[in-house]
């Protein structure tokens, strides 16, 4: 079983409506990149962590930016953000089994379809309220990592 492989080929059936509506090229060299003209959409499976991720950048010049992991934002956060019930989850085990990684895909892509038609057409406005969100986030994970070390608040 090669997951990794499945995936890639899976990607690429389920996420075509990128090609098709909104004008994104498939970046080849990458696997599962793709980007149009004010937008790259990343989709990602990590083994290791084991997840699937769906990242979507504003272009900056036309062209991905050089750290796309400060400037980006997960398709989980959209979601979060704008229907919290209509989340997708999973079971570490399920990154195992092609059926199961192919099933996540599909739903990820459905996701995408359904909550980020107006960043794949360049509105990024959401963004503001993404990045509040992941600060948040952050904030939450720092003051638990505080209150959990044993010296106290972590510098």
């Amino acid at each position: 079983m090669d997951v990794e492989r499945s995936f890639r080929i899976e990607c690429q059936k389920a996420f075509r409506f990128l090609i098709d509506e909104y004008d994104c090229e498939l970046l080849i060299e990458h696997g599962c990149h793709y980007k149009n003209k004010t937008t790259a959409i990343i989709v990602s499976l990590e083994l290791e962590y084991p997840g699937l991720f769906v990242m979507f950048l504003k272009l900056v010049d036309g062209k991905v930016p050089k750290d796309p992991f400060n400037r980006g934002f997960y398709l989980e956060d959209l979601v979060t953000h704008r229907d919290p019930g209509d989340r997708c989850t999973y079971k570490p085990e399920d990154f195992e089994n092609e059926q199961k990684v192919r099933e996540i895909l599909y739903t990820y892509a459905f996701l995408t379809k359904k909550h980020a038609s107006d960043i794949l057409r360049g509105d990024f406005r959401v963004f503001q309220d993404l990045e509040q969100i992941v600060r948040n986030r952050a904030a939450r994970l720092k003051n638990a990592a505080d209150e959990a070390s044993p010296g106290g608040k972590l510098q």
